[in-house]
């Protein structure tokens, strides 16, 4: 069985991204972490900050054991934010990234208050997913989202050749902020 770990800021497009590349493949299943989080119980209380599940990762890690070891699939896709953050023994990280303006807009669509936006976009400035992956798998790859994101994923999964220029978003930052004072808690 091949293992794909899709993470990345959230809204980055990692959802969209992991179902869409899971419909490309056959006999793959995907895993969204958070919904694993909640259904089992997965954390330990709420943040004070704003209100976000605490994740508890030891039990996280030994829950994806039991999934990882249950599932009978080709291609297992784990899909989560929080995976950058656990090794998963075997797994290819793909972490999706995005233009922050995007995910701006995004996150401001999903009712995010100024702290939790102005957090997620330093993540995703300094590219938070993809230094913390680098240090829990051996293999990474970063990608933009958009159309084409799937089909990478997919063949990622298959074991195909990726080529991928490294992405950098931090010089999107200072511009934004300058706009988009509101940003600011």
């Amino acid at each position: 069985m091949r293992i794909l770990v899709v993470t990345g800021t959230p809204g980055t497009g990692k959802t969209t991204i992991a179902e869409n590349a899971a419909m490309m493949l056959k006999g793959a299943r995907i895993v969204h972490i958070n919904d694993l989080v909640k259904e089992k119980r997965l954390y330990t209380s709420r943040s004070k900050k704003d209100g976000a599940l605490v994740v508890d990762m030891r039990r996280l890690k030994q829950e994806l054991g039991r999934v990882v070891r249950e599932q009978g699939c080709r291609i297992l896709i784990l899909e989560g934010h929080v995976l950058c953050d656990l090794r998963v023994r075997g797994a290819v990280a793909v972490v999706v990234r995005e233009h922050l303006s995007v995910l701006l807009k995004r996150m401001r669509r999903r009712g995010y208050g100024p702290e939790k936006i102005m957090d997620n976009l330093v993540c995703e400035a300094t590219d938070y997913c993809g230094i913390r992956a680098l240090a829990n798998y051996s293999r990474v790859y970063e990608l933009m989202g958009g159309n084409g994101a799937p089909r990478t994923v997919a063949d990622i999964a298959e074991g195909k050749r990726v080529k991928l220029a490294g992405i950098e978003l931090l010089h999107e930052l200072e511009p934004l902020l300058k706009v988009n004072r509101s940003v600011l808690p």
